[in-house]
This record gives structure tokens, C-alpha cells and sequence, in this order.
């Protein structure tokens, strides 16, 4: 089998001798095929293909070559560029029929780095940052990716709010060298319009400005703003109390609209806590009347309003220059002061004076007088100050200063546990004391001040029938004085401020010598 056997031949047998013949068999030709598949697609597409070791034809992926004697065969694989040929391999060929194979291409790992640049500087600081698609990791603005596999890859763009993002961007990775790209961020705006209240804080040069730039007046438009957060401030024009700061947001292609008002300074004239202090009286009334406050001891510490009013109008008057008065002034001049800055200042016309003494006489009278107007609508956001002594008779506040809650250590000479001559008797003690006696504000004030009396004295008496703490005889020589024309005061004047006139004074006296 395999042969091919040779033909028949005649041979001439002669008497004793031998014969010889040769014959030669010829091999028959057996071939089959070979066909070899390769991968991957990215090897066969870089050129990969194969062929029998000897032979010059070389064959792509899938191809057949036939006429191939049977046995055994080596198959070789064409080199590609970045990629690794797989071992040759042996193969049987069998007579007839197609032997098959597989070969797989490794791909050599060619890596190159790529590098975005990112814009503008806004859009970074809001958290701008690229990477190629489908990885994982951020970079930001300049920062490099190494180990990239030569080849193209797509760059993608995070989302920042108040920015467009830019478009993805295809790159070309080369071997061992460093791709640029750039990706730049468009801002997204919006406008602003602000409105300031009312004509008359316009008229008097009332303007606006967004983010530290230039004033603007009232209804103006400003454009291009980036989406966020915008701080709107107002200008300061005299005799107007400012708008307070604002944060605006806008929004993409939309106006954000705000409006700015200004409140027009009340000027609150301080009165004399001496001579007018009937005025304060009657602005008390006036405001116990209008918020429903009914007795004369709104704070509830025992000790009537219209007592301490006595006694705050009797140091104004018989102490000036002290510590205590000039604290008292000072503390009523603050309180009214604030009372004038007020967003509801206005509201409060007509009982400034009455409320910034009631906040000077004690912090319980102050929370009594903050309580009521909030039952009111009225809140209050300024700062209050209540005078306050220490034991050595040093009294607060020095200016028209904020004076912080009292501490227990020092005293409110003005509340019914205050003890403004120190004589260990309390203000209530001394009132109740004086109302025993039958005595009145007059009289109450006096003693409070007096360290030698306590209120539980006989009243009065014909050294002093006025009962005013300035004595009989000083009180003619003041009239007296005052008809010489040694001052200026006359009949219907009070010089000694007693809110009695003169004239009163003198017929007390002069009754009380004749035994009326």
C-alpha cells in the first residue's frame, strides 16, 4: 500500500544459467491539508498570520493550504509589532483530509502617559477634574496619568455646578511618550437686579454694588454673573441706618431680583431728667396705658415707678456731678440713643424718654419693658444698659456705653433692692417706711439718699416744711436771692428743683411760721 507496483516483464531462461530481472516499485503521492486560525482580532488586524516551517507563502487567520504531503509538519508564526507570536507548533497531515489548528497572540503592553490641562482658574477652584472613559479615578487640572496603553482613548469631564462641561475628547496614546489635551469650562450666568427702599433713602444717594465692585442706584441690572452666591452690600448716606448684607443666588439665564431698604434715623433729643421729667412721667403713662400695663409696678419688685422716677429726678437735680447722676445720664442717653436706631424706631415715638429711663432702673424692669412691646409686635435688637454702683459708691455707666447683665456684686440703685446711700436699707425697706409714715415720692427720695435716714423718721417738721431736703432757711434765701436779682430766678422758677416753684416754697414757709 503506498506503492505503486512495477509492470510484468518477460525473462529468457538458458541452460545452466541463471537469470536476473529488477523491478522498481514507485511510492504513491498522499497529501491532505492544513487550515490555522489565529487571535485576537487585534493581533490578525496589527498582521499576524502563519505558515509551514520551510515554506516562503505566508497565510492569514482561517486560510487553508492544501497539497500537503501526509506526516508530520512545523508551524511558524509571523512576528507583529507589539504583539508576541505564539510557539511554533507540529501538526500531523493525514491523506484526504484538512488538519486544523489555533494560535493566540499575546499583546506586548506599549504604555505612554497623558496629561490634561484644565480652565479657567474658576472653574478649577469649583472642583473641575478629567479622566479617560471608563476608568475610575479623577485627576485634576495639569495632573498626568501614566501607564496608559498606546492606542486612542476617549477623555471625559467631571460636572461642576455653575459650569458647562466641555465635550468628551478622543486622544492618541503613543509608546513611551506623553499626550496634551486641554479641556476648557464655560461658566454659567445669570443677571441681578436690586431695588432700594424707599424714594426718599434713593433721593438722598442711597446705591448698591454686588462683590465689591461698583455702586450702582436703584433698579440697575448687572450681568454675566456667575451661577452661586453673590454678596449684595448697600451704601451708608447719612441719617439713614443701612440695609443689612445679603446673599443672593443666581441661577442659570435667569434675573435674580432683591430689594434693599433703608430706615431713616429717628433723632431722639435726650430731656432733662431735672426739669422735665413730668414729661418722662406722662410718657410712662402714656405707655402703660397703650400696652395694657396696669399699676405702678410693672416689674413686680415692690417698689412703685412712680417712687424710683422720684428718685432718679431727685439725684438729677440735688446730685449733679456725682457718680450716680452722671451714670444715670449717661445710661439714659444710651438707652435713648439705641431706642433711635431701631428698625421700629418710629413706633416708639412718644414714649422714648419714659422707656429709656425704665431700662436704666434695673435689668428685671428692662425684661419687663422688652416682653411687653414683643406682646406689642415690637422686638427690640439694640442694646439696653442699667446703672449700676459698687460698694465704694462708683457708678456705671462712665459714657454712653453698653453695660452688660449686671453682676451680683454690684448694686442697681434704682430697684427695690438697691441701696443708693448704702445704709443697709434697701429702697423697698425705705419706701415701705415712708408710706408708714404717710410720706410721699418727695419724701422717699430723700431718705433713699440720706445715709442717716431710713424712712422711718418723723417727716417734715419746721426745719424743713416742704419736705424737699434743703432746709427752711436755704429755701427763703433762694427767693430772697432771687428778688435782689442775685440770679435769675423768680417767683414762678424752682430753684432749688423740687418741682415745687419758689412761690410754693416761700407760703410753705411762711404757714408753717404761723402755725397753719
Amino acid at each position: 500500500a503506498g506503492w505503486n507496483t512495477p509492470s510484468n516483464q518477460a525473462v529468457t531462461v538458458n541452460d545452466g544459467q541463471t537469470t536476473t530481472a529488477r523491478a522498481t516499485y514507485t511510492q504513491v503521492l498522499q497529501n491532505g491539508s492544513l487550515q490555522v486560525t489565529l487571535s485576537p482580532q487585534g493581533a490578525i488586524d496589527a498582521g499576524a498570520q502563519w505558515r509551514r516551517l520551510g515554506t516562503t507563502t505566508w497565510y492569514a487567520s482561517g486560510a487553508t493550504e492544501g497539497s500537503i504531503p501526509v506526516g508530520q509538519h512545523t508551524i511558524e508564526f509571523k512576528t507583529v509589532a507589539g504583539w508576541n507570536a505564539p510557539n511554533n507548533q507540529t501538526v500531523t497531515i493525514n491523506d484526504g483530509q484538512t488538519t486544523t489548528a489555533t494560535a493566540t497572540y499575546t499583546q506586548v503592553l506599549q504604555t505612554g502617559s497623558l496629561q490634561v490641562t484644565l480652565s479657567p482658574q474658576g472653574a478649577i477652584d469649583a472642583g473641575a477634574q478629567w479622566r479617560r472613559l471608563g476608568t475610575t479615578t479623577w485627576y485634576a487640572s495639569g495632573a498626568t496619568e501614566s501607564g496608559v496603553p498606546v492606542g486612542q482613548h476617549a477623555v471625559e469631564f467631571k460636572t461642576v455646578p455653575g459650569w458647562n462641561t466641555p465635550s468628551n475628547q478622543t486622544v492618541t496614546i503613543n509608546e513611551s511618550q506623553t499626550t496634551t489635551a486641554t479641556g476648557a469650562y464655560a461658566q454659567q450666568t445669570g443677571s441681578l437686579q436690586v431695588t432700594i427702599d424707599p424714594l426718599e433713602a434713593r433721593t438722598a444717594g442711597a446705591m448698591w454694588r454686588v462683590d465689591g465692585n461698583g455702586w450702582l442706584a436703584s433698579g440697575a441690572t448687572v450681568s454675566e454673573l456667575g451661577v452661586g452666591a453673590h454678596t449684595v452690600e448697600f451704601h451708608e448716606i447719612a441719617g439713614w441706618s443701612v440695609p443689612a448684607v445679603q446673599q443672593v443666588n443666581i441661577l442659570p439665564d435667569q434675573t435674580a431680583s432683591t430689594v434693599g431698604t433703608y430706615i431713616q434715623n429717628i433723632v431722639f433729643e435726650p430731656l432733662n431728667l431735672c426739669t422735665e421729667m413730668s414729661q418722662v412721667r406722662g410718657q410712662i403713662d402714656a405707655f402703660a396705658t397703650d400696652y395694657g400695663i396696669s399699676g405702678d409696678d410693672a416689674d413686680a419688685d415692690g417698689l412703685p415707678e412712680s417712687f424710683v422716677l422720684a428718685l432718679i429726678q431727685w439725684v438729677s437735680c440735688h446730685a449733679e456731678g456725682s457718680s450716680l447722676e452722671l451714670a444715670s445720664r449717661n445710661a439714659y442717653e444710651a438707652n435713648l440713643l439705641s431706642l433711635s436706631t431701631e428698625v421700629n424706631g418710629s413706633a416708639l415715638t412718644g414714649y422714648e424718654d419714659g422707656l429709656a429711663v425704665l431700662m436704666l432702673i434695673s435689668q428685671q424692669m428692662q425684661d419687663t419693658v422688652l416682653t411687653v412691646l414683643e406682646g406689642g409686635g415690637i422686638t427690640l435688637t439694640g442694646q439696653y444698659t442699667v446703672v449700676t454702683c459698687d460698694a465704694a459708691g462708683s457708678c456705671l455707666p462712665k459714657g454712653h456705653e453698653f453695660i452688660a447683665e449686671s453682676p451680683k456684686s454690684l448694686d442697681e440703685p434704682y430697684s427695690g433692692a438697691g441701696d443708693p446711700d448704702g445704709d443697709g436699707a434697701s429702697n423697698l425697706v425705705e419706701y415701705t417706711n415712708i408710706l408708714n409714715n404717710g410720706g410721699g415720692t418727695d419724701d422717699f427720695a430723700g431718705a433713699a439718699v440720706d445715709p442717716e435716714r431710713d424712712g422711718s423718721e418723723p417727716l417734715g417738721g419746721p426745719e424743713d416744711v416742704n419736705r424737699d431736703t434743703v432746709v427752711n432757711a436755704v429755701d427763703v434765701q433762694l427767693v430772697i436771692n432771687g428778688a435782689l436779682g442775685l440770679n435769675t430766678n423768680g417767683a414762678n422758677t424752682d430753684i432749688n428743683r423740687d418741682s415745687s416753684t419758689n412761690a410754693v416754697d416761700v407760703q410753705l414757709v411762711i404757714n408753717a411760721a404761723l402755725g397753719l
